[in-house]
């Protein structure tokens, strides 16, 4: 695995707050990695291996529910 995928690894890991995908890429994209392709895919690998998870996290007043990605605890 190259430097650059280890540090985007971490950087999603290092999310504390639930995101949707164009929120983790907004995020990291101000941190300086903006390689797409790798950022995708390593959210892929990461939730395969059960570090990631995608689920409802809450439920708006309208009645519509939310979901999103969260790093598992």
């Amino acid at each position: 695995m190259s430097d650059y995928k280890r540090e985007v690894r971490r950087a999603i890991q290092a999310q504390t707050k639930p995101f949707c995908i164009v929120d983790l890429i907004s995020r990291l994209e101000q941190k300086g990695f903006t390689d797409r392709s790798i950022i995708l895919s390593e959210l892929d690998e990461l939730y395969d291996e059960g570090v990631v998870g995608y689920d409802r996290i809450t439920t708006h007043t309208d009645g519509k529910e939310v979901y999103a990605f969260f790093i598992k605890q």
